[in-house]
């Protein structure tokens, strides 16, 4: 008889077991009604897998684990513990050393060349856009004594620390608020450091050429075998203080989404954004959560707080344009008419200041005014067609005073022939072009006389010099161009033997089929060409270099002189770096080359005088590299801040210092020293 084996100890098990699939099924039940029962609640400590070992974290109000204080001797510093440095822990010492960095050299990029035949006469279809705005002829280098690395001296205004540097601090001035800037030169550092308020100086490391803009948070100085640190002197804050205070009511809704609160913003940050608002007044921020209020008001009716810090503004900062010659119609606009300066033609410029818009404007002789939307920092730069003047609630137009147009409008008129092929292609005519960007494009050409345009289908023609007279036409408009100058001179039947440059299709010295018009473009497109000899019978072209013979007698040709530097071509014979004609920066900055002209730079900032003079700091933009083969930066006066009997006004409309005239002698004096 089998036996029944008892295992001891059996029940018991089983009781057990339900037990606890009975309370687990209770805590499902009770998690399904309160799932956030088991959730750590604000103020709750928590930890992070990368958090800072001298950190103590808790839980915010949004439900994340944040750092809110640090161990004895420590301080918070953004998401991390920095070391509070008493005075015996900061060094001193004075500056020793410079940079060890060097010009790296300069470009060698060559001109593209134009079309190599005579065009077909009309396009076969469209342009694919808006004229690109750049002449196809680019300078094949720069002047050789243009120094493209960091200079070795101290920028004026400021006070060099070698091998110093300052930690933290750091404000997000570089494109998409980058805390740092790359392949960045000590003189652009400093321009940047300039154009920001709440700069108090920066540090630069040499290799790499990286650049970082401190702002008043940043720690006392200390060692740094990287970097030198630039103090700038006389540094006053744009802020006055108001510890544990804070204002009620007048918030700014400049946030993102419309919030009148910014999260996660450093003091710095705050500050930057209420220097890009003007009707910012003043800045609440709670150093606790890192939270930001703009304020439509000052210091009137603070209270007491126990989070808050009030940032008074009490300064005029630096940033604030100078809008000379233009007059604001605040909350206001003008539709239409946009001109297509940007780039790719583009129609809008996006991220830029109303300094910058201001410059863009001044830079584009047809631009009658600009509209600006603080908002995004969104530019339109506006031709003659554009609307009336109307209400707009998120832009602000600034008209420029006294302008006067470079056209003169012939209504139902044209000129017959003479069209420059400056469009895709070499194409005669350009199609889907406002009236506005036909400007634009002439405006580019040296040798353009004037447009035709016609309103159906936007389609325009550049006219040259060997266009027929003004006559009748029912669907054009011609626009002639006020002062026109002929960059080139005529000797009717001579020519200049020899030195003919091999630029046409497979190195040819000989251009068929090109119209007198072509061949002057494409002189204007090749920088060593220094006049054209071109054959009416055939329409033949040569383009002359400096070895050619001296101009003599011929019965077929006829012999165009260069006598202006056309726009996209660099200053013939540049300079070396120590020639007696040039300026700090490798430049001409006397006879036709118009460099003291605002229209040319950006960046213009006021560093001091001489001789009663201003004395300022620029960055030459593209139409003075464009134009003249400027690059890099500067100092000198402006011309439209001196006596006009100093002044010149060249080939292209731009102002230069006379030559021989006192200003001239003080300008040396300024650069050399």
């Amino acid at each position: 008889m089998a036996e029944t084996v008892k295992v001891e100890g059996g029940d018991g098990i089983l009781i057990a077991g339900g037990v606890v699939i009975f309370f687990v099924i209770i805590l499902l039940a009770v998690w399904a009604m309160n799932p956030d029962i088991f959730k750590k609640k604000e103020g709750d400590e928590c930890e992070i897998d990368d958090g800072d070992i001298r950190g103590n974290y808790e839980i915010d109000a949004d439900g994340k684990c944040v750092l809110k204080s640090c161990d004895t001797g420590w301080r918070v510093m953004g998401d991390s513990c920095s070391k509070i440095l008493t005075p015996a822990e900061t060094p001193s010492g004075s500056p020793s050393g410079t940079p060890s960095g060097s010009p790296s050299g300069t470009p060698s990029g060559s001109p593209s060349g134009s079309p190599s035949g005579s065009p077909s006469g009309s396009p076969s279809g469209s342009p694919s856009g808006s004229p690109s705005g750049t002449p196809s002829g680019s300078p094949s280098g720069s002047p050789s004594g243009t120094p493209s690395g960091t200079p070795s001296g101290t920028p004026s205004g400021f006070k060099k620390h070698a091998f110093k540097t300052r930690l933290y601090g750091d404000l997000g001035v570089w494109s998409g608020g980058q805390l740092r800037g790359d392949g960045i030169s000590v003189d652009q550092c400093k321009v940047k450091c300039e154009q920001t308020p709440t700069c108090v100086g920066f540090a630069h490391q040499p290799i790499g050429n990286k650049c970082w803009i401190k702002g008043e948070s940043a720690l006392p100085i200390s060692e740094n075998t990287d970097q030198n640190y630039y103090e700038k002197i006389n540094y006053t804050s744009p802020y006055k203080k108001h510890e544990f205070k804070n204002r009620a009511g007048g918030d700014l809704a400049v946030w993102e989404g419309g919030s009148t609160v910014g999260t996660n913003k450093t003091i710095e940050e705050c500050k930057i954004k209420c220097h890009e608002n003007p009707a910012c007044q003043g800045i609440s921020h709670q150093p606790a959560t890192n939270k930001c209020w703009l304020e439509s008001s000052g210091s009137e009716g603070l209270s007491p707080s126990s989070d808050n810090f009030y940032y008074e503004k009490i300064g005029t900062p630096q940033t604030v344009p100078d809008l000379t010659g233009f007059k604001k119609h605040a909350f206001k606009t003008r539709l239409y008419g946009d001109l297509g300066v940007w780039s790719g033609g583009q129609l809008r410029g996006d991220g830029v200041s109303v300094d910058q818009c201001r410059v863009k404007c001044e830079q584009t002789p047809t631009c009658v005014g600009f509209a600006h939307q603080p908002i995004g920092k969104k530019c339109w730069i506006k031709g003659e067609s554009a609307q009336n003047i109307s209400e707009n609630t998120d832009q602000n137009y600034y008209e420029k005073i006294n302008y006067t147009s470079p056209y003169k409008k012939h209504a139902f008129k044209t000129r017959l022939y003479g069209d420059l092929g400056v469009w895709p292609g070499g194409e005669l005519r350009g199609d889907g072009i406002s009236v506005e960007q036909c400007k634009v494009k002439c405006g580019q050409t040296p040798t353009c006389v004037g447009i035709a345009h016609q309103p159906i289908g936007n389609k325009c023609w550049i006219k040259g010099e060997s266009a027929l007279p003004i006559s009748e036409n029912t669907d054009q408009n011609y626009y002639e161009k006020i002062n026109y100058t002929s960059p080139y001179k005529k000797h009717v039947f001579k020519t200049r033997l020899y030195g003919d440059l091999g630029v046409w299709s497979g190195g040819q010295l000989r251009g068929d089929g090109i119209s007198v018009d072509q061949c002057k473009v494409k002189c204007e497109q090749t920088p060593t060409c220094v006049g054209i000899a071109h054959q009416p019978i055939g329409n033949k072209c040569w383009i002359k270099g400096e070895s050619a013979l001296p101009i003599s007698e011929n019965t077929d040709q006829n012999y165009y002189e260069k006598i202006a530097t056309p726009q996209n071509s660099p200053p013939s014979n540049s300079p070396s770096s120590n020639s007696p004609s040039q300026g700090a920066g490798g430049y001409y900055y006397s006879g036709s080359r118009g460099q003291s002209d605002r229209r040319l730079k950006d960046e213009i900032t006021l560093i001091g005088k001489h001789r009663g003079y201003n004395v300022y700091r620029w960055v030459w933009n593209d139409i003075a590299t464009s134009t003249y083969g400027y690059r890099g930066s500067e100092i000198g006066f402006l011309a439209d801040e001196l006596e006009p009997k100093y002044i010149g006004t060249d080939t292209y409309g731009y102002k230069y210092l006379k030559d021989g005239t006192q200003v001239v002698k003080y300008l040396k004096e300024l650069r050399g020293k």
